[in-house]
């Protein structure tokens, strides 16, 4: 585990629990902190069938390893899932931002052509007379 630690620089505690900063003293965002690593260039190239055999093995051994993989296999498993969750997220957010944006320039589009109130300070009537005034109707 140190070495895993030592290699990523990585919380042994969140290693260990999934809980607190992944990466403490890191000013970097989540998507950052789990696209790089701070000592690999690229994502390791490795044969899948190997490494479940690995994991089999370390799984059914009856170690203390068997239980720390499965863990970091559980805590591993939720934040992929969570990463998942972000991007969608992400994207629906993007998408919300841009009708926001859409609806604030055709709202100022309907301000500039509604009748200017007084310069004293106001309309009078009623607060609704701008929009009945576009529908073509009294506002009464």
């Amino acid at each position: 585990m140190e070495r895993i630690v030592n290699y990523y620089g990585c919380s042994k505690s969140w290693l260990l629990t999934g809980e607190g900063e992944p990466f403490p003293g890191q000013d970097m965002t989540f998507r950052e902190q789990h696209a790089t690593y701070p000592n690999q260039a690229k994502p390791l190239d490795f044969s899948l069938p190997e490494a479940m055999k690995m994991v089999t093995d370390v799984l059914t051994s009856g170690t203390s390893y068997a239980t720390a993989l499965y863990l970091n296999i559980q805590h591993f498993d939720r934040a992929i899932r969570a990463e998942n969750r972000i991007a969608v997220l992400e994207e629906e957010n993007k998408r919300l931002n841009s009708r926001l944006e859409d609806m604030e320039t055709r709202l100022a589009a309907i301000e500039d052509r509604l009748p200017k109130g007084d310069q004293a300070g106001g309309q009078t009537g009623s607060q609704d007379a701008p929009i009945a005034s576009l529908n073509g109707t009294t506002g009464t």
